[in-house]
C-alpha cells in the first residue's frame, strides 16, 4: 500500500525581486539632461538658420564683405611706393625714448599760438628732442612724395587682438615732422617747413585702406597734426607757390581718400566680426582665452568654449546692424551724425554679442566729420594764400579763389551742407564749418575747446603784417 501523497506547500520564489528606484532616478535626473540637449539642438538649429538669412542678405549689398575678401582687395604697392615700409624704417633708426614725452615739454607746446615766434626754451627744447635724430628725419621727410602706403597685416584667430603696433608707432613720425617744421619756419625756411607737413600728411596716409577702425582713428590724428602745423607755417611768412600747390593737391586727395577709408574701415569692423564668430564655431578659438573682463574666464567663458552658439546666436543681430552702420556710414555728411546716433541707441536692444562688439560709431564719426571739415578749410586756405601771393590781396570771398582757377569748387560744410564760411578779421580771414551744433559762431576756432558748443572747426590765415610776431614768455607751471 502507497504511502499517501501529501502536497507539498509551495516554495518561494529564490530569485530577489529587482529594485527599481535606480531607474526612477536616472530617469528623473536624465530628463532634464535630454531636454537640454533638446533646447541646445534647437537652439543650434534655429541660430544657424538666422544667421545663414543675415549672411545672405549682406553677401546681396555687399558681396565682397568678408575679411579675407577685403584683405585680398586692398591695393597692391611697391616697396619703393609703400611709405608704411618708410614710416616702419624710421621709427626703427628713432630713439624709443622722447624727450618731447616729458610733461614740461607739454606745458610749454600746449597753447603754442600759431603767429608767435617760438621762445629760447622752446628752441632748446626742440632741438634737444631731434639732436640724435637728424639721420631719421632725413628719411622722414621722403615722405612727402609718398602718398600711398600698405601696412601687412596678420589677422588674428580672434581678429580683435590683431597686432596694430607698427600702425601705432606712425603717431611718433607725426610728431617727429611737425616739430621740424615748427623749426624750419622758426628758421625762416618756409618752403621746407611746408614739405615737412606733407610728408606728416603722407605718414598719416601710410596706413592706406586698412579695414579696422583703430587705423583710421590714427590716420585722422595724423592728418590734424600735419594740418594744424601747416596753418602754423603760413603765420610765420610767406611760402612760395612751388610749395604750397603740391601741398593743396595732397589735401583734395586726402578728402577723397579719407571718406573710401571711413567707409572701408567699417566694413572691415563688420568682416571682422564674422572672422571671430567663424573662429569660434571652428574652434580655432575659445572665448576662455580672450578674457573679456580682464581676468579670470568666466562660467559664461567656459560654457561658451563648449556650446558656442550660446553667444553666437547674437551675431544674426548683430551682423544686421552692422549693415545698417556701413550704410549710414555712406550717407551725405549731414544725415551721418544723426543716423549714426540712432544705430548706436539701438544696441542694447539687439543682442549681448552687439552689446560686446558694436563699435562707438557715434564718437569716430564725429572724429571723421571734423577731420573732413579741416580738411576742407585747409584747402580753400592755402588757395586763399596762393590767391594772395598771384594779386596782392586777399580774395572778396571763396568764390573769387574759384573764377581763378586755384580750385574746382567751393566745398561743403560737411556738418549742414551750405559752402564752407568765410570771414574776414581785422589780422586776417578764416576758413571754418559750423561743427556739429550747427551754429554759426562767427569763425569762434578753438583748438583747446573745439568738442565744446560755440567753437567752430576750420584755419585761420593772418594778414603778411601780422605773422612772425615776437615769441611769448615761458610758461610757469601753475599758471
Amino acid at each position: 500500500m502507497q504511502p499517501d501523497l501529501v502536497s507539498a506547500p509551495p516554495q518561494a520564489n529564490s530569485r530577489p525581486r529587482r529594485r527599481r528606484w535606480p531607474k526612477y532616478v536616472l530617469g528623473f535626473l536624465g530628463l532634464p539632461l535630454v531636454l537640454l540637449a533638446c533646447g541646445y539642438g534647437f537652439l543650434y538649429w534655429s541660430a544657424s538658420r538666422e544667421t545663414a538669412s543675415a549672411v545672405a542678405e549682406t553677401d546681396r549689398l555687399d558681396p565682397r564683405w568678408r575679411l579675407a575678401d577685403i584683405d585680398a582687395d586692398r591695393e597692391v604697392l611697391r616697396d619703393e611706393d609703400n611709405s608704411a615700409l618708410q614710416v616702419s624704417k624710421v621709427v626703427a633708426m628713432a630713439a624709443r625714448n622722447s624727450r618731447t614725452w616729458h610733461n614740461d615739454f607739454a606745458v610749454q607746446f600746449d597753447k603754442l599760438e600759431p603767429p608767435y615766434q617760438l621762445n629760447e626754451l622752446q628752441l632748446e627744447m626742440l632741438r634737444e628732442a631731434q639732436e640724435e635724430l637728424q639721420e631719421a628725419l632725413a628719411e622722414a621727410r621722403k615722405l612727402k612724395d609718398m602718398p600711398k602706403g600698405r601696412f601687412a597685416l596678420k589677422w588674428s584667430a580672434d581678429w580683435i587682438s590683431t597686432n596694430l603696433n607698427e600702425q601705432q608707432k606712425a603717431r611718433r613720425i607725426f610728431e617727429l615732422l611737425q616739430h621740424d617744421a615748427w623749426l624750419r619756419a622758426q628758421a625762416g625756411d618756409l618752403d621746407g617747413a611746408v614739405e615737412s607737413c606733407r610728408a606728416c600728411l603722407n605718414a598719416a596716409r601710410s596706413l592706406g585702406d586698412e579695414p579696422i577702425l583703430i587705423s583710421f582713428l590714427i590716420r585722422v590724428a595724423g592728418s590734424h597734426i600735419a594740418l594744424l602745423t601747416l596753418e602754423r607755417t603760413l603765420s610765420q611768412g610767406r611760402a612760395s607757390d612751388a610749395a604750397l600747390a603740391p601741398m593743396q593737391s595732397l589735401i583734395e586727395k586726402e578728402i577723397q581718400d579719407v571718406q573710401k577709408h571711413w567707409v572701408n574701415a567699417l566694413r572691415g569692423e563688420r568682416g571682422g566680426q564674422q572672422h571671430l564668430m567663424q573662429a569660434l564655431d571652428d574652434g580655432k578659438f575659445k572665448l576662455s582665452q580672450f578674457g573679456w573682463g580682464g581676468g579670470t574666464p568666466s562660467v559664461m567663458d567656459r560654457v561658451t568654449d563648449y556650446a558656442p552658439v550660446v553667444l553666437t546666436q547674437g551675431y544674426p543681430s548683430l551682423l544686421r546692424h552692422m549693415n545698417k552702420v556701413v550704410e549710414a556710414a555712406q550717407l551725405p555728411f549731414t544725415q551721418q551724425y544723426e543716423r549714426m546716433t540712432e544705430l548706436e541707441k539701438e544696441i542694447p536692444q539687439t543682442s549681448l554679442l552687439a552689446r560686446l562688439l558694436a563699435p562707438a560709431v557715434q564718437k569716430v564719426t564725429i572724429a571723421n566729420l571734423r577731420d573732413q571739415t579741416l580738411l576742407r578749410s585747409a584747402l580753400i586756405g592755402v588757395a586763399a594764400e596762393r590767391f594772395r601771393m598771384q594779386k596782392g590781396r586777399w580774395p572778396q570771398s571763396p568764390e573769387e579763389i574759384v573764377k581763378a582757377g586755384l580750385v574746382a569748387e567751393i566745398p561743403a560744410d560737411p556738418c549742414d551742407g551750405a559752402n564752407l564760411r568765410w570771414r574776414r578779421f581785422a589780422d586776417g580771414i578764416v576758413v571754418y564749418g559750423v561743427s556739429l551744433d550747427r551754429t554759426d559762431d562767427g569763425g569762434n576756432i578753438n583748438v583747446q575747446r573745439a568738442h565744446e558748443k560755440g567753437v567752430d572747426v576750420g584755419i585761420k590765415l593772418w594778414d603778411p603784417m601780422r605773422r612772425r610776431q615776437t615769441a611769448r614768455p615761458p610758461v610757469v607751471e601753475g599758471q
